[in-house]
């Protein structure tokens, strides 16, 4: 059987950020600490007291209302300081580490000349903190929070998608685009004729969901690490 050929090599690259560039849960224990650390003079507990409650309630019952809930453990049921905490864990400035593989992919994208684009969901002000906090903002020529955009943005809708592809000037075959969540990242690139790669990082704590998704959902490809889709040969681009 003769040897399929490579795939082409894409023109544009558009990454997701949390769980693929970075561990989220990182950020959350980040901010958890930066919480514990203001509630301490609120509360009346030492600021390691703290952060240790709200760590077994992410690892027993997850963040939903984790600070009304730290709040009405220690008899303290207030908006006011709910939305406080809330404020304190949106704007802190986090200190992350972005895994190994991600300065060499984007070093080995930029030298074939690839435009690089980052896709991201969340709270503005928050995600542009976690990419100044990696210290790799200098390395996209474009970030786009779907948060900035107007009307629904977040993925699965295809605005931000769109939006990348004019900005390049690209056909969707000439971009792929690299996500961790089937939940939300795969539907609208697809759909638009984009390659889609999902990296698995087999982390110990992923945040996205963990239920299974129909096709339409999924990426074309799974991958364990970016090197795979540097590849000069782009073999890692492969359906």
């Amino acid at each position: 059987m003769p040897l399929m050929p490579a795939p082409p090599a894409p023109a544009v690259v558009l990454l997701d950020l949390d769980d693929t560039l970075y561990a989220e849960r990182d950020w959350l224990l980040s901010g958890c600490r930066a919480v514990a650390a203001r509630a301490e003079a609120l509360l009346g507990r030492s600021a390691a007291e703290l952060y240790d409650w709200l760590l077994q309630r992410l690892l027993t019952e997850g963040r939903e209302r984790l600070f009304d809930a730290l709040l009405a453990a220690h008899g303290r049921c207030d908006p006011a300081l709910s939305a406080l905490l809330v404020h304190v864990f949106r704007s802190h400035r986090p200190r992350l580490t972005a895994f190994a593989d991600v300065a060499p992919a984007l070093a080995a994208w930029r030298a074939r000349g690839c435009g690089l684009g980052l896709i991201t969901d969340g709270v503005s002000c928050v995600q542009h903190a976690k990419l100044d906090g990696l210290g790799l903002r200098a390395g996209f020529d474009l970030v786009l929070c779907t948060d900035d955009l107007p009307g629904a943005a977040r993925k699965p809708a295809p605005l931000a998608f769109q939006l990348a592809l004019a900005h390049f000037g690209c056909a969707p075959e000439q971009a792929v685009y690299i996500g961790d969540d089937p939940s939300k990242d795969f539907l609208a690139p697809r759909a638009l004729g984009m390659r889609t790669l999902r990296i698995d990082r087999h982390l110990p704590w992923p945040l996205q969901s963990r239920r299974d998704f129909p096709d339409s959902h999924q990426a074309h490809r799974t991958i364990e690490s970016l090197a795979e889709a540097a590849a000069p040969d782009a073999s890692g681009l492969a359906a």
